[in-house]
């Protein structure tokens, strides 16, 4: 019974299926595609109108120095995912940009939460020519924006710490 509730946990959260960096035109652009697979409890509040808010957080990490050096650069993205009963529909915002879409289904708006598609990486950094650098991702649930009544619950109960671990691509020289 432990084996399949240790199964069960490892199956939910954020997966990392692919991802990278290219450059373009003198630019740094970032690509992944994140599987949501999301605890029933986190679901039903969801479907119940609590908009649920992701936090993206991305490095930019010079390889081969201590991990507790800091970031050459990092950045914060935020959207959001919510339920809208009235018209039956799913909305994900990118609450940096205004970026509105709207679905008809819950499991297109979270495949279009998990979409991160062309996001621009600084290209006026100094960084050293002999060095190798990566871009690290990170997406998480942010339990502080959850109503006051569901955050206590929401600290308190691991269904609701959904995240995934740092993936890490090579920036392009």
């Amino acid at each position: 019974m432990l084996l399949l509730c240790a199964m069960v946990a490892q199956a939910e959260g954020i997966k990392v299926q692919d991802g990278g960096v290219e450059r373009v035109d003198g630019r740094y652009l970032l690509h992944a595609r994140l599987d949501f697979h999301l605890n029933p409890d986190v679901l039903e509040a969801l479907e119940s109108g609590v908009p649920l808010v992701f936090d993206l957080h991305l490095k930019i990490l010079r390889k081969g120095v201590w991990f507790w050096a800091s970031p050459v650069w990092e950045r914060h993205l935020r959207f959001q995912i919510r339920y809208r009963a009235l018209s039956d529909i799913y909305q994900v915002v990118g609450l940096d940009t205004g970026r509105l879409g709207n679905y008809a289904t819950r499991n297109a708006a979270l495949a279009a939460l998990g979409d991160i598609r062309g996001v621009e990486l600084p290209t006026t950094l100094h960084l050293s020519p002999n060095a190798t650098y990566e871009v690290a991702l990170h997406m998480e649930l942010d339990r502080e924006s959850l109503p006051l009544p569901l955050r206590l619950i929401a600290y308190l109960t691991p269904a609701w710490h959904v995240s995934n671990g740092w993936s890490q691509w090579p920036l392009p020289k």
